[in-house]
């Protein structure tokens, strides 16, 4: 079996998108980050967990959260985003 038709397993964060889409880890996402003093900034990113502080949900206004794919599917949106 070659191995891009193995399919990648993905942790579900147990969220939606502004769109009713099922949000997992390594989507990327666009949307609204808070980023304190500065206000909300439009930021895509990839959804990880962090050991000590989880997905950290609260810094984003998640009724504008929307996925615009994922690093498994889409490598050149890691690449692209993370500059």
């Amino acid at each position: 079996m070659p191995s891009d038709s193995i399919p990648t397993l993905r942790q579900w964060t147990g969220l939606k998108d502004k769109n009713n889409q099922d949000i997992y880890e390594g989507d990327m996402i666009r949307g609204d980050f808070c980023f304190g003093p500065a206000g909300l900034v439009e930021q895509t990113l990839e959804v990880f967990f962090d050991n000590v502080g989880g997905y950290q949900w609260n810094y984003w206004d998640r009724s504008t959260i929307e996925v615009v794919g994922n690093i498994f599917e889409d490598s050149s949106l890691k690449a692209s985003t993370c500059q």
